[in-house]
């Protein structure tokens, strides 16, 4: 059966097909979620019918059978299909010869965005703990023969506050602490650029220039930086180190970003920043601490041993025009 791939906007579709075949392909697991069709279009209609986003289609007979979506986080990136709701992957009938529509989407994804000026497509799939390893191992092997290279797995962490719980670390001689809003944001961008470059962090390889900037640009709102756990560490009127956090839901702080510079580190620096966040966080009466880690980093052994627990993750594939 002859099959065609065309590309639209996202205000250009027919959301019904697209939810139909969806719901059909993911019925069970919307069913456990408790997500009912019409709340599967509502998510669509609210979310997904814009003219920013592009929708890349398989049909046969002139009945969609595929299709997955980018979703522009910068306008250098794209993700596909970004939400837990659409699951990372693309969507296809299992009635078709799922690993040449896939090839094939996938490449009218990354023509979309060679047209339009996008210089990267990033996948994030949902990583399940308990799922078998070949599994994953699949997913790398197919992804990678459409040139999408396996990044990352990336985590949601979680941690408990417990009220009067005043934990203390001892700043050495010659170290102090400002609040970020009093420093001037090149200075901190200047630390930022330097503590990832060094550090481990994947993700940040993957960035181009301007999309360092652009991600550090969108860290740093009003919120954020007049937060009282926002603050920088100091050494002989440098900035070593600093902590972004973000009052997220109610009753949450979010850790948006914090980092020590290479030549500081394993001196309990990134130890005081936990401890100064969560008692701000307990003064605050807020129950949780959250943040988002790579599970290969230092820093996320950091945040295990200082009770972060995993509650969601993600492989995250990339696909570069460079």
């Amino acid at each position: 059966m002859l099959v065609k791939i065309e590309v639209k906007k996202g205000n250009e579709i027919d959301l019904e097909e697209i939810v139909e075949l969806t719901y059909k392909i993911k019925n069970i697991e919307f069913k456990k979620k408790q997500v009912s069709y019409d709340k599967l279009l509502t998510i669509f209609q609210e979310n997904f019918f814009i003219s920013s986003i592009f929708y890349a289609l398989a049909r046969a007979n002139g009945k969609i059978i595929g299709w997955l979506l980018l979703y522009p986080t910068s306008p250098t990136n794209l993700v596909l299909n970004i939400s837990d709701t659409l699951g990372g992957h693309p969507v296809i009938d299992k009635g078709f010869n799922a690993d040449d529509i896939l090839s094939r989407l996938l490449e009218a994804a990354k023509d979309t965005a060679i047209k339009h000026n996008f210089s990267s497509i990033e996948i994030m799939v949902p990583w399940v703990l308990s799922a078998p390893k070949e599994i994953y191992a699949e997913y790398i092997a197919k992804y990678s023969s459409n040139k999408f290279e396996f990044k990352l797995k990336y985590v949601e962490m979680i941690c408990n506050i417990e009220s009067n719980n005043n934990l203390y670390e001892d700043l050495k001689d010659g170290y102090t602490v400002k609040k970020a809003s009093e420093l001037d944001a090149k200075e901190i961008y200047r630390c930022y650029l330097k503590a990832f470059s060094e550090g481990d962090a994947r993700f940040f390889k993957y960035q181009g220039e301007q999309e360092k900037r652009e991600y550090f640009n969108s860290l740093s709102e009003p919120d954020v930086l007049y937060e009282d756990s926002s603050i920088a560490l100091m050494f002989k009127n440098q900035i070593i180190g600093f902590s972004y956090v973000l009052k997220f839901e109610e009753e949450n702080h979010h850790i948006s970003c914090m980092c020590v510079l290479p030549e500081f580190q394993g001196m309990g620096l990134g130890r005081y920043l936990l401890f100064y966040i969560k008692n701000k966080a307990s003064d605050d009466n807020a129950k949780t601490i959250t943040l988002g880690t790579e599970t290969d980093m230092k820093a996320y052994y950091l945040y295990e041993k200082h009770g972060f627990e995993i509650i969601k993750g993600y492989m995250v594939f990339n696909w570069s025009r460079n």
